[in-house]
């Protein structure tokens, strides 16, 4: 199972509109390196949800529910079902994560995002082994809950 970091802006679609949801499309993204990355996603791996625009923020765990795939509506852009996990307790912020060190040897992240972002999928498993993935509310979705 590979770990995946998504971002989006809380007020464009955030942690509580996908757990009302329960699945969504994950769409927008036309940067090429988090396009071959969303390509790379398979059913089962994970994502971080990670809200930008002033939260800055990983608050909920989402899973991968269908390949990733190009976008039907944009050769260049690629897409992927993704489904509510959980929501963190406790949001994590981005001074802790970069305080954990767990990232040190990446240059950037690659989050993928519905309007740009970064991406990490190495990075990302080290920290849900580092125990983020921990921090979760317990969910019926799926067998529920955290890993």
């Amino acid at each position: 199972m590979n770990w995946f970091l998504a971002k989006s802006e809380p007020l464009v679609y955030s942690i509580d509109q996908l757990r009302k949801d329960g699945k969504t499309l994950w769409d927008g993204v036309v940067n090429p390196q988090a396009v071959k990355a969303i390509e790379s996603m398979k059913p089962g791996d994970r994502v971080f949800l990670y809200h930008s625009g002033g939260q800055s923020e990983i608050v909920g765990i989402a899973e991968v529910l269908t390949a990733g795939r190009t976008d039907p509506n944009n050769e260049k852009s690629a897409v992927a079902d993704l489904g509510f996990v959980s929501k963190l307790d406790t949001p994590t912020g981005l001074r802790e994560i970069k305080e954990s060190h767990l990232f040190d040897d990446f240059a950037a992240f690659w989050i993928v995002g519905g309007g740009g972002g970064e991406l990490c999928r190495r990075a990302c498993t080290r920290w849900a082994v580092a125990g983020a993935d921990r921090r979760c509310r317990r969910t019926p979705y799926r067998g529920g809950g955290c890993l």
